[in-house]
């Protein structure tokens, strides 16, 4: 079983995607919410105000870990043409991942 990246590690990874103040209980909140899995940490702050990451996480609520990362995936695909969409759908649907059956 893959386990999540450790405390440092997950909040070097979370610095890296998070331009400006990154208040130290957001941080800690985002790496426990995450449990260090690095799609999370990337993913759970897009959409995010800058005055929400230096002193309050605007995500909360009852909707599970998988659920908000996949929210934050929609919200950056739903402005793409629909070509690039469905071409997206069947990248992510083909099950070997070679380009060539694609």
């Amino acid at each position: 079983m893959l386990e999540g990246l450790p405390g440092a590690d997950a909040g070097a990874l979370l610095a890296s995607v998070i331009p400006g103040r990154l208040d130290e209980r957001v941080r800690d909140r985002i790496g426990a919410e995450s449990s260090g899995n690095p799609v999370a940490l990337l993913e759970l702050p897009y959409g995010v105000t800058a005055a929400e990451l230096a002193g309050g996480f605007g995500v909360v609520g009852p909707v599970p870990l998988a659920g908000r990362i996949g929210q934050c995936f929609r919200r950056r695909i739903t402005p793409l043409p629909k070509a690039t969409r469905r071409l997206l759908l069947l990248a992510a649907a083909e099950p070997v991942g070679g380009p060539t059956l694609l």
